[in-house]
């Protein structure tokens, strides 16, 4: 339910255009929550890289510190299936999602 909410507060704060420190405080109360996060999450995060480009470097820094946890087995599976079924891993694992996230570091810089 933490993470539901979280996300709903940075939906909002990427519409809204929130200053980067306020924008910080939520993503970072989106991994805080301990738990994995959801497709709908993810699609969140996906959706404000796309369109507010000022929100870029905070949700890079927060989708690598959640990559970090989740690939050294913070969570309960130390097996490392956690890793391969979690709804982050599997989005960057698409192609196309890859070849997104590379033209769109290419052209902020530019």
């Amino acid at each position: 339910m933490r993470a539901f909410l979280a996300v709903a507060l940075l939906a909002g704060s990427c519409r809204a255009g929130l200053s980067q420190g306020e924008l910080r405080h939520q993503m970072q109360a989106l991994t805080d929550t301990g738990e994995p996060l959801t497709t709908d999450n993810v699609e969140t995060i996906f959706r404000c890289l796309k369109e507010f480009p000022h929100t870029r470097g905070f949700l890079a820094t927060i989708m690598n510190n959640y990559a970090r946890k989740v690939w050294m087995g913070e969570g309960e599976d130390a097996s490392g299936l956690e890793f391969i079924r979690d709804s982050l891993m599997i989005r960057l694992r698409e192609p196309e999602t890859f070849k997104w996230l590379i033209d769109l570091h290419a052209s902020d810089h530019d």
